[in-house]
């Protein structure tokens, strides 16, 4: 009977030593007193591109049309200075501010702008952009022009302004008087000017380049109603409308081949006619003197009187054909 008391008595203590080892035990790995349960493992963060994106709207806006044109008259890092011109007064402080410090300027035209005996000469390299579609109007003188380019490798832009003499002028309203100075036409329009030559522009070395624009209603004494090309200058015709202009010889256009002065005419349209009446330009010593272009040259001289249009091409080496005489 003890025996059988002893194996019960140690049957016993296994089964309670058993019991108290599991109430000591850590089933979910952490410490003894836990009682939240299984801990739940991290899960990594992983960032995607759409995370990181800015959300800001990062799409490139379109260019203005007034940066469009910035960059292709003055470069992309050019430094410029804008200033609206509406009056007289502030028609001689672009004259001082240009004339003075020199630098890249965007002249904004608004209205009608009389302007006296006065004209801006841009400094060396420098270039000035005529805009905003006003009128700046030669309103009295007569021994000036608008403009005058007669520094090293300055230039002059017309976008969309007017230019606009007087009957008792006699002076062409834009002149180019240096070898590396240039005058270009994108648009607007010189009218209403008188000019012993060249009732529009007068070139006389340096280069005119014509794109697109109007030179009309201008009259000449000599020759060159619209444009006068003079010693060693260029012009070169890409596009635009010359008409209803006059002069003695070229009431389009005269060129002084015989000294230099070169001609090309690759687009645009030079009216011819000579009736006197717009849009014909007219060569008042009468026919075979060019109503549309005159071309002086130390040999034969050239002549076209009738219209030359856009198909039209003129040289005035006298190659390409395309004149009368």
């Amino acid at each position: 009977m003890k025996k059988y008391s002893f194996l019960l008595t140690a049957a016993l203590a296994l089964l309670l030593g058993g019991a108290l080892a599991l109430t000591g035990c850590d089933i979910g790995g952490g410490s003894g007193d836990d009682t939240t349960g299984p801990t739940t493992p991290t899960v990594p963060t992983v960032t995607t591109t759409e995370d990181t994106e800015d959300t800001e709207d990062t799409e490139d806006t379109e260019p203005t049309e007034a940066e469009i044109m910035n960059a292709a008259d003055f470069g992309a890092d050019a430094v410029i200075e804008t200033l609206t011109i509406s009056n007289s007064t502030q028609f001689g402080d672009a004259k001082t501010a240009i004339e003075g410090t020199g630098g890249n300027y965007v002249l904004n035209i608004t209205g009608t702008v009389d302007v006296a005996d006065v004209s801006i000469t841009p400094k060396a390299s420098a270039v000035v952009s005529l805009r905003g579609g006003g009128t700046l109007h030669r309103s009295a003188g007569t021994l000036s022009g608008l403009f005058e380019l007669s520094e090293a490798n300055s230039t002059l832009i017309l976008r969309d302004a007017v230019l606009q003499g007087h009957d008792g002028n006699d002076t062409s309203l834009v002149g180019v008087g240096e070898s590396t100075a240039e005058f270009v036409m994108h648009g607007g329009t010189i009218t209403g000017n008188t000019s012993g030559g060249g009732g529009g522009v007068y070139v006389y070395e340096g280069t005119f380049t014509m794109k697109d624009g109007t030179i009309s209603g201008n009259t000449a004494g000599i020759g060159g109603g619209g444009v006068y090309v003079d010693y060693n200058g260029t012009f070169d015709m890409k596009g635009g409308t010359i008409s209803g202009n006059s002069g003695e010889k070229g009431g389009g256009v005269f060129v002084d081949d015989e000294y230099g002065g070169v001609f090309t005419k690759t687009g645009g349209t030079i009216n011819g006619g000579g009736t006197g009446v717009a849009p014909d330009n007219t060569a008042t010593d009468g026919d075979t003197n060019g109503h549309a272009v005159f071309v002086n040259t130390a040999t034969t001289d050239l002549y076209r009187d009738t219209d030359a249009g856009t198909g039209v091409g003129l040289d005035s080496d006298g190659t390409g054909g395309n004149w009368e005489s």
